[in-house]
C-alpha cells in the first residue's frame, strides 16, 4: 500500500476517491490482539469472554457481565 508523503491536495481523480479508503488492523485475530495487548501493557488477561452483541441493552449487558465475572470467583454486592 502506497503511503502520501505530500501534504498536497489529491485531485479528483485518484483512486482514494473512486475506491474508498481500505481501513484494516495490524492485529488480525482476537489472539494476536490479546498477546499484543498484553505485551504493551505487562499484564496477563485474566479472561476474555463476549458479554454482549449488537442488539444487546445496556441492561442486559450489565446482567451478562455480572454473570460472568461471578461465575470466575469475583462477588457481587448490590448498591443499598
Amino acid at each position: 500500500m502506497a503511503k502520501i508523503k505530500s501534504n498536497k491536495y489529491l485531485d479528483k481523480d485518484h483512486p482514494i476517491y473512486k475506491e474508498g479508503l481500505k481501513v484494516s488492523s495490524h492485529n488480525k485475530s482476537l489472539q494476536n490482539y490479546i498477546k499484543a495487548r498484553e505485551k504493551a501493557e505487562n499484564k496477563e488477561n485474566l479472561f476474555l469472554e463476549k458479554i454482549a452483541d449488537k442488539d444487546t441493552t445496556k441492561d442486559e449487558m450489565i446482567e451478562n457481565l455480572k454473570k460472568v465475572l461471578i461465575a470466575h470467583g469475583w462477588t457481587y454486592k448490590d448498591d443499598k
